[in-house]
């Protein structure tokens, strides 16, 4: 029972009593008359508190209603705000996914348009059309909140393509300015078939590449940037676009200062004598060792050099613990790489003379 019939209830009950009184004993109506109209009041506040609370809104015709003469009126309430879904993006090594939407792809261009991180929320708006059997989406940036992965994607950008015997690989970047590295070591990183394929790769292109931290061995190709010829430059580059393409050219020869510098590289092959030619352009000899010289034939080398080079890739490490040795003994810089390209070799090697 609410205040409202209660209030009528104990009215009518009131009223009985009065009816029944005489001019004798009406003073027994009296106890009964100030218990009702306490209850009154109880119920008269109880509706004020209900109605400050929202529970019920006031009616205008309630009794208990005129014997507070203000009535409050309730405020509208805004209308409910339509709540977009958002779908938290993945980031692949090349483009990425957004798995709660039915792993719905995003391409490497797509992600660098919208400078996406692994983490961030998307919107979703679906468009007329299909790619193949997947539809297609309109995507916004709902929130920006990037989170760490499992294994950290490592992005290498301008890295230039070299020729190593049948082989495409990358050994630099010019966009860090350093070679490649793994552990502390410098290393090429051989280009995939199906990379070389789909960019129609050759030497001297350069390319954006990711891999993951715990696989460098098996990189992506995510990016071919467009070299234009000098003559078409001129007529359709913006200047600052021109002046970028320029100094990309000028890194792409590196000008290395080891005129008069003696490098001795180390590795089980036949000396390479493309190797030599490139040291020779640059003013510097090269002597070729096995790590399976005797100690003293080795030795007696690395006392002429002013640097060793240690090639991982066709040594091992079986013959680095007496090169290693020795270079310490007779304070030559020791450079150790899984490299093979000549002019990774150079690179490698100005920068353990310097």
């Amino acid at each position: 029972m609410d205040a409202r019939q209660m209030f009528k209830e104990t009215k009518k009950t009131l009223t009985e009593l009065i009816e029944q009184a005489t001019l004798v004993d009406f003073d027994k109506c009296e106890e009964g008359y100030v218990k009702t109209l306490s209850l009154w009041k109880a119920l008269r506040d109880y509706e004020k508190w209900a109605e400050s609370l929202f529970l019920k809104a006031p009616d205008p015709g309630s009794e208990l209603a005129h014997m507070d003469t203000e009535n409050k009126e309730v405020p509208e309430q805004a209308p409910a705000k339509e709540i977009r879904p958002s779908y938290v993006f993945e980031r692949k090594l090349k483009g990425g996914c957004l798995p709660k939407l039915n792993h719905a792809l995003l391409t490497e261009e797509l992600v660098r348009n919208l400078d996406l991180k692994n983490g961030d929320l998307l919107y979703a708006e679906p468009k007329e059309g299909t790619y193949g059997s997947q539809p297609i989406y309109w995507y916004e940036v709902a929130e920006r909140r990037e989170r760490k992965m499992p294994f950290q994607r490592v992005g290498l950008g301008f890295c230039p393509v070299e020729a190593v015997g049948n082989f495409l690989v990358v050994c630099k970047s010019y966009e860090t300015g350093e070679l490649i590295r793994f552990n502390e070591v410098s290393m090429e990183l051989m280009l995939q078939d199906n990379d070389i394929r789909d960019y129609s790769l050759r030497e001297g292109d350069l390319v954006d590449i990711a891999y993951w931290e715990n696989a460098p061995e098996r990189p992506r190709v995510v990016y071919k940037h467009p070299v234009p010829k000098e003559a078409d430059m001129v007529k359709t580059v913006s200047r600052k676009h021109k002046d970028r393409i320029e100094e990309e050219t000028r890194v792409a020869e590196p000008d290395l200062t080891l005129e008069g510098k003696v490098i001795l590289v180390v590795g089980n092959d036949a000396e390479p004598e493309k190797c030599r030619e490139y040291f020779t352009r640059q003013g510097a000899e090269m002597l070729w060792a096995d790590s399976k010289f005797s100690g003293n034939r080795l030795s007696g080398l690395i006392r002429k050099a002013d640097a060793v080079v240690y090639l991982l890739r066709i040594t091992g490490h079986g013959g680095m613990t007496l090169t290693k040795r020795l270079c310490k003994e007779y304070e030559v810089p020791f450079v150790p790489t899984w490299s093979l390209g000549a002019s990774s070799l150079l690179a490698v090697a100005e920068e353990a003379v310097c």
